[in-house]
This record gives C-alpha cells, structure tokens and sequence, in this order.
C-alpha cells in the first residue's frame, strides 16, 4: 500500500559568523514557520522569524502563569443567547479574556491558537468550565432570592478538539458541575464547527 509523506522543510543561509549550533537553530525556525503556514512547503529563514518565536515563547509563559493565578488575568464574558420564540434570554456563551499584565487586552485571535498549539487549551478549557459553573451557581441562588419562578438561563462552554480526545474531559466536565452545585442542565457544551471539519471520522464514528 502506498502511504503519502508530507514534508515541512526549514532552509538556513550559513554566513562566515554563522557558527553549526546557530546554523541548525535557524533551519528549526524556518521549518516551524513553513508548518505554521499549512505544511508540504518549505521557508527560507529570516530574522524577524527568530524575533517572532521568542515572543511566542514568552507568551506562552506569561499564559501558564495566568493559568496558575487562582485571580490573575483571565477573565469570563457573557454573550446572551436569545430565543426567538420567546424574545427572552436563553443562554449566555461563556467568552475567555485575557489582560496581559503588561501588553494589555490580548485579543482571542491572539492566545487562543496559541493555547492550541501548545496544549494550554486543555488547562484553559477547565478554568473556563469551572468559572462558568460557578457563575451560574451565583445567578442560580440569586434568582431564588428574587423571583422563583424565573428560568434560568444556561451557559455554554466551547469545546476545542483538543479537550474533546483528552481522557479527562468527562471527569472535568463532573468535577465543575460538582463542585459548583449546579444542575447539570445549566451548562452546555459546545463543539465548534472546525472541530467537526477537523475530526471528520471521529464524528462519523
């Protein structure tokens, strides 16, 4: 059977100050910026290719640091989610923030296919389930004190493919609801649509 191989290649100009370790560690820069591009191409190596991975990484430390603050700069906001039918509040989509504590409101374009692609988006995804049920749990006995026969709305969390095939999801998705004191009906789960297109055989399975 004939098995189709893809290939990424990273090329290095070498100049006389150029010393092997350096050469070699331009040629990863260039493969991961061909990668990075959709793959089976190759990228010649520049400097601002080098500036660009060393703000990546420091990014990425600067996330698993506001992932470890119990209250650091992560935030939740809520975009209401309408009934038609009724005209009132059904849902509210729960919405990752981030404030940089120096670069400021980072954008989600910005961190979350970072957390994607470094495997954050797991530890992202279950501060987001936790947060999210605990807010539901503060409007939940908010609306006992006002008005009892208020429906509640639920809140729903995105799923990212990632967090769908990790084996702790179910345990993440019951230890939130758990802990918050919820009903499970007030949260609701959601698979984007490119996690659909990206894990055609899964669905189908």
């Amino acid at each position: 059977a004939e098995v189709p191989v893809g290939v990424s290649i990273g090329v290095a100009r070498a100049t006389r100050d150029d010393g092997a370790e350096e050469l070699l560690r331009n040629a990863d820069v260039a493969m991961y910026r061909a990668k990075q591009l959709g793959k089976g191409r190759y990228e010649l190596f520049a400097p601002a290719m080098h500036a660009a991975v060393v703000e990546r990484m420091a990014l990425e430390a600067d996330l698993r640091r506001a992932l470890a603050e119990p209250n650091g700069a992560l935030r939740l906001v809520y975009q209401p989610i309408v009934a038609l039918d009724t005209e009132r509040i059904a849902g509210l989509e729960a919405l990752s923030r981030w404030h940089h504590p120096t670069r400021g409101p980072m954008s989600p374009d910005r961190f979350i296919p970072l957390a994607e692609s470094t495997g954050l988006v797991v530890p992202l995804g279950r501060w987001v389930l936790h947060a999210a049920c605990r807010h539901a749990a503060l409007w939940s006995r908010e609306s006992r004190t006002t008005d009892a026969g208020t429906q509640l709305p639920y809140v729903s969390v995105n799923i990212s493919g990632r967090q769908l095939e990790h084996a702790t999801l179910v345990d993440d998705v019951a230890a939130a609801v758990t802990q918050a004191g919820i009903h499970p009906s007030l949260l609701l789960l959601e698979i984007t649509e490119s996690v659909l297109l990206d894990n055609t055989r899964g669905v189908e399975q």
